[in-house]
Order: structure tokens, then C-alpha cells, then sequence
């Protein structure tokens, strides 16, 4: 069954059930591996100083970009996992946030390890 459209409504109540739910969409987004359904192949970042990366297929993805990033794209390069490739994580964090106190929450549960390491902290503004 191939995926058309992501409904992001629809996994914000997810995420709104419980503490536990909200941690299990937050390790999904962080750790779920890049695939390209129109190559149909996991993709991977472009590793530091690599070089000649001009003839190689790429996709482009903009408006979901690492921090620092300042042309708001980024490229991805397919993975051979028969020899040994690793697949790029998606690492779209997830968070609460209030607009009207500034406040925002990360949902972790401690007792999963795989959970990653908090790249945002809970915090309140005054």
C-alpha cells in the first residue's frame, strides 16, 4: 500500500493521548529511515568534505532542513544497503509548544532507551 499524503492532524491526536503515545511518534520521527518511493530506495546525507557529488542521482528536499541550513534545501543521495549502506534517519523532531506563554515540551519516556537524546529541553519562559 504505497503513502500519498501524511495527515498531520491526524498523528497530532495521536500524539495528544497520552505521554506515552507522544513518545512513540517522537522516536518514529527521529529515528524512521529516508526512502524516495519514486526511486523506490533509501537515501543518506552527504557525508563531511565529501567531494564529486555531481553526477550522482540526488533528491532534493526543502522546507524540512537541518538546523543551519541556510538555503532551506537539502540533498540526499541514495544508499546501497546490500553493501553496507546506512540509510539516512528522518530526525524531524517533535514538540509541544503554547504561543501564548512561550512554554514548550518534549515527550520522552525515560524507561525507552531507544528514545535518543533530547535535543530540546523543557522550558517555560518567565
Amino acid at each position: 500500500s504505497a503513502v500519498w499524503q501524511v495527515f498531520f492532524e491526524e498523528m497530532a491526536v495521536y500524539a495528544l493521548q497520552d505521554m506515552i503515545s507522544a513518545a512513540r511518534l517522537r522516536h518514529s520521527l527521529l529515528s524512521s529511515k529516508l526512502y524516495d518511493k519514486q526511486t523506490k530506495r533509501f537515501m543518506r546525507r552527504r557525508r563531511l568534505g565529501e567531494e564529486n557529488t555531481k553526477h550522482r542521482p540526488t533528491v532534493i528536499m526543502t522546507g524540512l532542513c537541518k538546523e543551519g541550513k541556510s538555503s532551506g534545501r537539502e540533498e540526499f543521495f541514495p544508499v546501497e544497503i546490500r553493501t553496507g549502506g546506512v540509510p539516512a534517519e528522518l530526525e524531524v523532531e517533535l514538540l509541544f509548544y503554547d504561543n501564548r506563554s512561550g512554554a514548550y515540551f518534549v515527550p520522552q519516556i525515560p524507561l525507552v532507551a531507544e528514545d535518543g537524546p533530547a535535543r530540546l529541553r523543557h522550558q517555560a519562559s518567565v
